[in-house]
C-alpha cells in the first residue's frame, strides 16, 4: 500500500515502511515552502514488496529554482520487489522577493490581508476604468471597490464601473455568432443617394424612446473625439461605400440608431432581432432632409451670380422647409452677393461678413462664385479667419478666393497668380491620393464620376486658373490638380493654420471650378435649381460639402477598457 504521511514545510520526507507482503510507501510533494525545492524521499522497501516511489519535487516555492527530483530511489523488497522510481522535478519557482518591491502589509496587519512575498495585487483603480463590487486582489485577498460619482457597477461587464446603460440589458449572451447590425449611409437624396464617407453610426446610450441633446450651431472644434461608454452603446465610423457594421447591438422593436457626420445628424429607430446579422435596407441610415429628423447644419450661403451652391443641397436631399432668409427658421439660409434670393426681403453678404455675431451664427458658411472679382474689406477678411481659426468651416469657389489670397496665411498656403486664362474645357484633373485622397478618389469611382480610375482622374467642363500650386508645410492639402497646364483646382486648409493636430477647429476648401455656369441673379429660390441627375463637377462639391462639415482631425480610437477584475470571492 502507498502510506507516506504529509510533507513538512520544507519539502517531503521519506514514505514510512510498510507491512509485509506490501510495497514501499511512496515519498509525499514538498508544498513549496520558503525556498523549499527538494522532493520528498523514496520510501523504504517492506519486507517483501517492491520499493516505494520517490516523491515529487516541491511545487514552486518563493526561490527562483524549480523543485528537485526525489531524493532517493526506493530500494528493492527483501525478496527481489523492484526499486522504485525516482520523483518528478518539481515546477518553477518565483523570482526571489528581494528582486521585488517591498508591497507586502505591515507585520501587524490581518491575517486576511496579508500579500505573499512578489504578488504584486490588483487594485479597484486600474488603468482604464474602476473595478467595483467585492473581487479578489490576485494575492488571495478581497477589496471592496465602488464606483466614482455618476457610474454605476456592472452596467456591461460584472464589477466593471461605467455610465448608467439603460439599453444593455437588451444586448443578449448568444450561445453562438453576435447581434449585429450592417447598412450603408447614404445622403437624404430620395433617388439614386449617394454614399456618405467618415460618418459616425451608433446606438445611443438613451432609454428607449430618448434622444440625444440638440447641437448647438457655431463654430466649435470638432476633432473627432471617439464616442465613450456614455454616449453609445455600440459605434461604428463608415468607409467610402459609407458601409458600417454594429456589433453586441441591443434587441428588440424601436431601438434608436443615430447617423452623424459634423453637425449632420439623421435619428431613427430600427428593430433587431438577437444572435444574427440585421441587414438594415439602403435608406434607413442616411442624412436628414429636415431638422425634424435630427439635425442640418446651420448654414448661410452668399449667393452668386454663376454658381447657385444652394442647389447641391437640394439635390443631396435638403427639403426646400429647409430654405430661408436668416429672419427665418431654415437650417441653409440665403444673403444675395449677386445671385439668387429667397425673396425680397434677403440681406446682403455684407450684413453677414462685416458681423463677428453674424458668422458665429452658422456652423459653416458657403461663397459661391459671383462672375467678377470683389475684393473684401479688411474686417471681413479678419473676421473670416477669426471664424475659421475657432471652428467655423467655408467652402469658397473660383471669384471667391478673395477671401484668401490676400488674407495672411491663406495667402501662402498656395501659390496664388489670380485671373490667368482658363484651361481648356474638359480639362483632365487628378486626384492627389495622398492622405484622405485615396478615400476621395475610391469614393469618385463608386459614384461614377472617375474620367479613368488608374491612375484617378476627373474631367472638369468648367475650370479656371487662379492657383498654381500647393507647397508643401504651408497649411495647404493639394486635393485635385492638373498637369498641363498646371493647376490646384480643390485645395483643402484645416484651421488654425499649421496647428497640430490636437488644435485643429475649422477648415476652409477652395475649388477653381464652377458648378452651374449660369446666370441666376434674377432668379427666386428654387427657380435657379435644375433637377437633372449630379454632373461630375457636382459630385466633386457634393464630397466637398460632406468633408466641410467632417472632424477636423485623424478619427480616435477609444481607450481600451481594464480587463475583468481576477474573480470574486472565495480568494482562496
Amino acid at each position: 500500500m502507498d502510506g507516506g504521511p504529509e510533507a513538512g514545510p520544507s519539502g517531503g520526507i521519506s514514505g514510512a515502511n510498510a507491512v509485509d507482503a506490501s510495497s514501499g510507501g511512496d515519498g509525499r510533494a514538498g508544498n513549496g515552502g520558503a525556498g523549499s525545492n527538494a522532493g520528498g524521499s523514496a520510501g523504504s522497501a517492506g519486507s517483501t514488496g517492491g520499493g516505494g516511489n520517490g516523491g515529487a519535487g516541491a511545487s514552486a516555492g518563493t526561490g527562483p529554482m524549480a523543485g528537485a527530483a526525489g531524493a532517493t530511489v526506493g530500494a528493492g523488497g527483501t525478496t527481489g520487489g523492484a526499486a522504485g522510481a525516482s520523483g518528478a522535478g518539481g515546477s518553477g519557482g518565483r523570482v526571489d522577493a528581494s528582486d521585488m518591491p517591498d508591497i507586502s502589509m505591515p507585520p501587524d496587519a490581518p491575517p486576511d490581508r496579508r500579500i505573499p512575498d512578489g504578488c504584486i495585487p490588483f487594485t479597484c483603480s486600474p488603468v482604464g476604468g474602476n473595478y467595483c463590487g467585492l473581487i479578489c486582489d490576485g494575492c488571495g485577498n478581497e477589496l471592496d471597490c465602488s464606483c466614482p460619482a455618476g457610474n454605476v457597477c456592472g452596467p456591461r461587464i460584472p464589477n466593471l464601473c461605467g455610465p448608467p446603460c439603460p439599453l444593455c440589458a437588451q444586448i443578449p449572451k448568444c450561445e453562438t455568432g453576435r447581434t449585429t447590425v450592417r447598412g450603408t449611409v447614404v445622403t437624404g437624396a430620395s433617388t439614386n443617394p449617394d454614399p456618405v464617407y467618415a460618418a459616425t453610426v451608433f446606438i445611443p446610450n438613451v432609454p428607449l424612446g430618448g434622444k440625444l441633446p440638440p447641437l448647438a450651431a457655431g463654430p466649435s472644434c470638432n476633432r473627432c473625439a471617439p464616442l465613450g461608454a456614455e454616449l453609445a452603446v455600440t459605434s461604428a465610423v463608415t468607409g467610402p461605400d459609407g458601409a458600417f457594421w454594429l456589433y453586441d447591438v441591443p434587441v428588440g422593436s424601436g431601438i434608436p440608431l443615430v447617423v452623424q457626420l459634423g453637425d449632420w445628424r439623421y435619428e431613427t429607430t430600427i428593430d433587431v432581432t438577437p444572435c444574427g446579422e440585421n441587414v438594415l435596407p439602403l435608406g434607413k441610415a442616411r442624412l436628414p432632409r429636415t431638422q425634424a429628423e435630427g439635425n442640418i447644419p446651420l448654414t448661410a450661403i452668399a449667393t452668386g451670380n454663376v454658381d447657385a451652391l444652394e442647389c447641391i443641397l437640394r439635390k443631396m436631399g435638403v427639403a426646400d422647409s429647409e430654405f430661408s432668409n436668416p429672419s427665418g427658421t431654415g437650417r441653409i439660409q440665403l444673403y444675395r452677393n449677386n445671385g439668387a434670393v429667397y425673396d425680397a426681403t434677403t440681406p446682403s453678404q455684407a450684413t453677414l461678413v462685416e458681423s463677428p455675431a453674424a458668422w458665429d451664427k452658422y456652423d459653416q458658411v458657403l461663397f459661391a462664385c459671383e462672375g467678377m472679382q470683389t475684393n473684401e474689406t479688411a474686417a471681413a477678411l479678419q473676421n473670416f479667419v477669426d471664424y475659421t481659426s475657432k471652428g467655423g468651416r467655408v467652402l469658397a469657389t473660383h471669384f471667391s478666393y478673395t477671401w484668401l489670397y490676400q488674407n495672411g496665411a491663406f495667402a501662402t498656403a498656395g501659390s496664388w497668380q489670380v485671373n490667368q486664362s482658363p484651361p481648356p474645357s474638359p480639362l483632365i484633373a487628378n486626384i492627389d491620393t495622398a492622405g484622405q485622397g485615396h478615400n476621395f478618389a475610391t469614393w469618385l469611382g463608386l459614384v461614377g464620376a472617375l474620367a479613368t480610375s488608374t491612375p484617378p482622374q476627373v474631367a472638369i467642363n468648367d475650370p479656371r486658373h487662379d492657383l498654381n500650386a500647393v507647397p508643401l508645410g504651408l497649411g495647404g492639402q493639394r486635393w485635385i490638380y492638373s498637369d498641363n497646364p498646371p493647376t490646384v483646382q480643390q485645395m483643402v486648409i484645416d484651421t488654425p493654420i499649421n496647428a497640430s493636430l490636437d488644435q485643429i477647429c475649422g477648415r476652409v476648401i477652395y475649388t477653381d471650378f464652377h458648378v452651374a455656369n449660369a446666370m441666376n441673379g434674377a432668379l427666386t429660390f428654387p427657380a435657379e435649381c435644375v433637377t437633372t441627375a449630379f454632373t461630375p463637377e457636382e459630385k466633386l462639391l457634393e464630397f466637398a460639402l460632406l468633408h466641410l462639415g467632417s472632424c477636423g482631425s485623424t478619427i480616435n480610437v477609444p481607450p481600451p477598457p481594464p480587463p475583468p477584475p481576477p474573480r470574486t470571492p472565495p480568494c482562496h
